[in-house]
């Protein structure tokens, strides 16, 4: 809801075609400690949640960055 259906934004950041997110550690650290607006969810989801959600969003909406690994984000725990 907060990326909207399209992930062009609403309460949160744009994502559609989102350069940030070709930076692994950035995309990895915003999700499991929060950032800004954005909620930290690392107390919450399994790094294979957040490395799953992440592939998804680096490859949805014009984005194609590759998969964010379950080894990338536990390394920004």
């Amino acid at each position: 809801m907060c990326h909207g259906p399209a992930g062009r934004g609403g309460a949160g950041a744009v994502l559609a075609e989102n350069e940030k997110l070709a930076d692994d550690e950035f995309l990895a650290m915003t999700t499991v400690h929060g950032f800004g607006y954005m909620p930290a969810f690392g107390d919450r989801l399994t790094n294979n949640d957040i490395a799953e959600i992440g592939t998804y969003i680096r490859n949805s909406w014009g984005n194609d960055y590759g998969a964010l690994t379950t080894d990338q984000v536990r390394e920004v725990r």
